[in-house]
C-alpha cells in the first residue's frame, strides 16, 4: 500500500471520527469503547516472553507490552526489531497526570493481547514521558497519549489525542499489522487470496 493510499484513509478516518463519534462530555465514552475496556490494569502482572527486548526491560502481561525506562532501552528494543519489513513496533506515550492516556491504556492492553498471535513480528511498547522525557524528546512527542507506529526503526505512522487514539488505533494496527502467515498457522487461503 502507498503512502499515499494509507494518507488517504488516514483523512477519510479522521474526519468519520470527527463527524460522528465524538463522545458525550457527560459519560466520557465513545460509542464501542466499553468492549475494549480491560478487565484488569496490565502493570499488575509481569510475564517473560519470547520478544526481541533485553533482559532487564520490564515486560508487563497484556500480550506483552514492554516498559521502556530510558532512550538506550528504546532504542535496542526499535534497532532489535528493525531487520524485517514486516515487523512493526507500536510505541505508546503517556504521562502520568493524563486522563485521557487513563482512558486509552486499557484499549492498548487490549490491542497487544488481540494482535499477539503475530508473535515478535508485532511489539507493543509504553514510554512515561514523566519518567523517560529523553525518548519523547527524540521522537519528537509534544503531546499525549501518542502512538508511534515504527517498520524498519523508521515512523511511518503516528496518532495523538485521546479522542482520535480511542476511535483509530485499533483499525490502524490492524492495517499496519503484517501480512505474512500469523504465528500459529493463520488463515492461509485468505491472505493468499487477498495478495491476489
Amino acid at each position: 500500500m502507498t503512502l499515499t493510499r494509507i494518507t488517504l484513509r488516514a483523512v477519510l478516518l479522521y474526519l468519520w471520527v470527527f463527524l460522528f463519534c465524538k463522545s458525550s462530555p457527560q459519560s466520557g465514552q465513545g460509542s464501542g469503547v466499553q468492549a475494549w475496556r480491560a478487565k484488569d490494569s496490565y502493570a499488575s502482572r509481569i510475564s517473560s516472553s519470547p520478544l526481541k527486548v533485553p533482559s532487564q526491560m520490564l515486560l508487563v502481561r497484556g500480550g506483552d507490552i514492554v516498559y521502556l525506562r530510558s532512550i538506550e532501552e528504546t532504542e535496542e528494543v526499535v534497532a532489535e526489531n528493525a531487520n524485517h519489513d514486516d515487523q512493526l513496533v507500536v510505541i505508546y506515550f503517556s504521562a502520568n497526570n493524563c486522563p485521557p492516556c487513563k482512558k486509552v491504556g486499557p484499549l492498548f492492553e487490549e490491542l497487544s493481547i488481540e494482535f499477539e498471535e503475530f508473535g515478535d513480528k508485532m511489539v507493543f511498547c509504553k514510554v512515561n514521558v514523566d519518567e523517560n522525557p529523553v525518548t519523547a524528546s527524540k521522537y519528537q512527542v509534544t503531546g499525549w497519549p501518542t502512538f508511534l507506529f515504527l517498520k524498519k526503526g523508521e515512523k511511518i505512522m503516528e496518532i495523538v489525542g485521546g479522542n482520535l487514539a480511542e476511535a483509530t488505533l485499533y483499525d490502524w494496527v490492524k492495517l499496519m499489522a503484517p501480512k505474512e502467515e500469523k504465528k500459529e498457522g493463520g488463515e492461509e487461503g485468505e491472505q493468499d487470496e487477498e495478495t491476489s
